[in-house]
């Protein structure tokens, strides 16, 4: 997760970074308030941006935790991220940011921790998750 200042508009971007699937939302200063439900929220668009059940997501996750990030490849993955938003696309009406993370997770080709060479952040996500949930069933 981090925040990313584009001129007068502050978004926040969260990023799974085995996968690069991420969310993105308009950032509030009282949002650092309830940043856990904040959280929440995001990793659900993400997960159901990616087309999957955000409800089977958190039966394997569990309960969402905060730490620092580590390594330079899930750094620079957002890094990534952030450098491909333009401010004049942000929609300063709206909350969440479905446009970019359509975008995002949908026709923009990446690299990421998980899984060699490019591909799309939600095709990768979809294919951990339904791996993750075949090997519990």
């Amino acid at each position: 997760m981090t925040r990313v200042d584009l001129g007068s508009r502050k978004l926040l971007i969260m990023s799974n970074a085995a996968t690069s699937a991420c969310a993105v939302t308009r950032m509030s200063a009282s949002d650092w308030k309830h940043i856990d439900e904040v959280a929440h929220l995001l990793i659900e668009d993400a997960v159901g941006c990616c087309g999957c059940s955000s409800e089977k997501f958190f039966s394997l996750a569990g309960e969402i935790a905060f730490t620092k990030t580590h390594g330079r490849r899930a750094v620079g993955n957002m890094l990534t991220l952030a450098h491909t938003l333009w401010a004049d696309e942000i929609d300063m009406s709206e909350k969440r940011q479905w446009r970019q993370m359509g975008f995002l997770n949908h026709r923009f080709i990446s690299r990421c921790v998980a899984h060699d060479g490019y591909g799309y952040p939600a095709e990768r996500f979809a294919k951990d998750l339904a791996a993750h949930l075949t090997q519990q069933s």
